[in-house]
């Protein structure tokens, strides 16, 4: 008969951040857990500020209650027979013919239910895995993500008897867990909430006020905070309600939500919005609101289970209001100086061990500004690029560099597209952000930052290794390759290496850059960030390879652009017909050592057939990229009907014209690459 079987933690609180992890593996482990212990169930996996656990439905034996071990053969060493017997016991040990002779056989009693969900409830606790442990009891070195309080665990209307380390912790198993903090009268002391049966679990809790289940809970959060906004006639930040914003923090920090609208005076809008927002998002935890796209001066607040009184909503504006005047402070303050004045301050700031200081990374980021814009725009950013580190506002929240700077710029009426590179320097932030918005100005000058972080960290031996990369150079090399992909950059990657590596040298901040080896593993870093860029676009496999003999010659956006062009030709009709003619020429050539060797053209009286003159007309004109691909499909049939009529093996001449035809075509790119296509 199918079953239901409960298992809850209940713990101090549980960090937000882990919760949607642990709801996730939690349902991973134990049914893995499950099929080794040979039962057949479905799990629903929990999570929430004080409780994980997980609730197993339709749970069966999935073999049948006696199973057979097959042993030594009956011809082994006696002692190897008397030690199965120790093990399993003789009297349920008998001999059985098999195919490779006769041998002990043992019958094996299964386990009962009980005592397999024992053994995984134990095995869960002393196993599962949390980032990171606490020990809390005296003599037991046992260690949970929290201390725990209680353990509820039920097959269907049945406390599992079971105690976990009787001899330190002593946690008994029960079919009672403790309510909501909030539903007490005794603010010291908690109630029992009893569960009748382990598949009402979830619905008892809910009757209580407690949402156990993360994605439930998100969901009612979301709805909830949507409609108390309408209500008061306002909209939320969508980008607040996605999976990845506030709400998936919040939502592990109640388990009764509860909402209420809070206000802050129109003083405070003032500051840059960015500001403010971040301001009220990091410390209060809280939901800003908008009316027709302007910021209003209200927020939302989510409790767990606290009624909002009056005087909590005074509490929440109070602390809210404190906030945004320190914000208001740090901004009046830093407005008091020029945005250049705070370089000064830039060189106590430490960039890297080796690398000096942020002071030397802007001058070596205005050396290389010089060498690309003779105009002094580009320069002029670089100057102020990393101006805003000093201020208070991005020292209270780094993750405003370049937001606080667009933002002081403006209101210090320097040139509006200047400002705007400040933020767009550090674009893309996310592996596929659009850059489509993002100026010409902040492209270049996030390429030339990237880049100098790149050659500095591979200069003095920091390069990622394995899956090891903490300093993101991955993805900033990454990011590199989309900035110059999509603002086009007239050097190569070596070129562009060389150029920031000039750049060191002539502010005397690194002697150990001379290492040609690091250097050349970051530029095949780079082109292997470029290969990554064009499997996203869903460029044809081999792409990559086939144009990286252009690598030291053509920019990155020149060669995504020939990729390009290849990709599309060699899914059209022709290019298809090309690569497989192409194809059967190199195998031909490169079969036998003797055709590697370098045979000249043809001369005019060694071409008799008209076959050799029909392919020698197609291949002595000048390339021409557009004719060649126009031309391609005549082409390929020409090649196949030479290869079909006449030999080859032991003409030199036919051997020089095929060699002459690869020779003719490497505008295109290494094509060899592209075989495993056509297999």
């Amino acid at each position: 008969m199918d079953q239901a079987f409960l298992f809850e933690v209940y713990s101090d609180e549980i960090p937000s951040n882990l919760q949607w992890d642990a709801y996730q593996r939690i349902k991973r482990y134990v049914e893995q857990s499950l099929k080794s212990e040979k039962l057949v169930a479905k799990v629903q996996s929990f999570s929430s500020l004080r409780r994980v656990g997980f609730l197993v439905h339709e749970l069966k034996q999935s073999t049948q209650g006696v199973s057979f071990l097959k042993g030594p053969n009956v011809q082994s060493p006696v002692h190897v027979i008397e030690k199965f017997f120790q093990i399993h016991g003789a009297d349920r040990c008998h001999k059985q013919e098999t195919p490779k002779g006769c041998v002990w056989v043992a019958e094996i009693k299964e386990s009962s239910i009980e005592e397999k969900l024992r053994h995984i409830c134990s095995d869960f606790l002393e196993h599962f895995y949390w980032p990171k442990r606490m020990r809390w009891h005296e003599t037991d070195d046992f260690t949970w993500i929290r201390p725990i309080h209680s353990l509820l665990c039920m097959l269907d209307t049945n406390i599992l008897d079971w105690t976990f380390r009787p001899k330190g912790l002593k946690l008994c198993a029960k079919n009672m867990t403790l309510e909501h903090s909030a539903m007490s009268q005794d603010p010291l002391r908690q109630d029992w909430v009893s569960i009748d049966r382990a598949s009402n679990y979830e619905q008892i809790l809910k009757g209580k006020n407690v949402w156990v289940c993360p994605l439930q809970r998100f969901t009612y959060l979301q709805s909830q905070l949507r409609k108390l906004a309408q209500n008061h006639g306002y909209e939320l930040f969508e980008e607040d309600l996605a999976s990845d914003g506030l709400l998936s923090e919040v939502s592990g920090m109640t388990e009764w939500p509860k909402f209420f609208l809070a206000s802050f005076s129109e003083e405070f809008l003032k500051l840059p919005s960015p500001f403010l927002l971040t301001t009220l998002k990091h410390h209060q935890r809280c939901f800003p609101v908008k009316k027709r796209e302007s910021l209003a001066p209200h927020f939302i607040v989510v409790l767990d289970g606290t009624e909002p009184s009056a005087e909590i909503k005074k509490g929440h504006q109070r602390v809210a209001e404190a906030r945004l005047s320190d914000a208001l402070f740090f901004w009046n303050q830093d407005l008091r100086q020029p945005l250049e004045k705070y370089n000064h301050d830039l060189k106590e700031k430490v960039f890297f061990e080796g690398l000096g200081t942020v002071l030397h990374k802007v001058r070596r980021l205005e050396v290389v500004a010089m060498h690309l814009d003779k105009s002094g725009t580009l320069s002029a950013a670089a100057l102020l690029s990393k101006s805003d580190l000093a201020t208070q506002a991005v020292r209270e929240f780094p993750e405003l560099q370049g937001v606080m700077g667009k933002h002081y710029a403006l209101a210090q009426d320097i040139d509006p597209v200047l400002a705007q590179a400040l933020e767009e320097q550090y674009f893309p932030l996310t592996p596929h952000q659009d850059l489509s918005t993002q100026s010409s100005l902040g492209g270049w000058l996030g390429m030339i930052d990237r880049m100098d972080t790149l050659v500095g960290f591979f200069g003095i031996g920091k390069y990622p290794t394995s899956s090891k990369d903490p300093m993101g150079l991955r993805r900033s090399a990454y990011g590199w390759v989309r900035l110059a992909v999509h603002h086009p950059y007239p050097f190569s990657i070596s070129e562009s290496i060389r150029i920031s590596l000039e750049s060191y040298r002539s502010t005397q901040r690194l002697n150990v850059l001379s290492d040609k080896d690091s250097l050349d593993l970051l530029e095949q870093l780079i082109f292997k960030q470029f290969t990554r860029y064009l499997e996203e676009q869903n460029f044809l496999r081999g792409i990559a390879e086939a144009v990286e003999t252009f690598r030291f010659s053509k920019s990155p956006k020149e060669l995504f652009d020939l990729s390009k062009e290849l990709n599309d030709f060699l899914q059209k009709d022709s290019g298809i017909a090309f690569l497989s003619s192409y194809k059967r020429v190199f195998c031909l050539l490169h079969q036998d050592q003797g055709c590697l060797m370098e045979f000249g053209v043809p001369k005019d009286a060694e071409m008799v057939s008209p076959k050799e003159r029909q392919l020698w007309s197609y291949i002595s004109s000048k390339w021409n990229k557009e004719e060649f691909m126009k031309n391609a499909l005549p082409f390929s049939q020409c090649i196949q009907e030479f290869l079909d009529t006449l030999p080859v093996r032991g003409f030199p001449s036919r051997i020089g014209l095929l060699s002459a035809v690869l020779r003719y075509t490497r505008p295109l790119g290494n094509l060899s690459s592209m075989f495993t296509l056509s297999r």
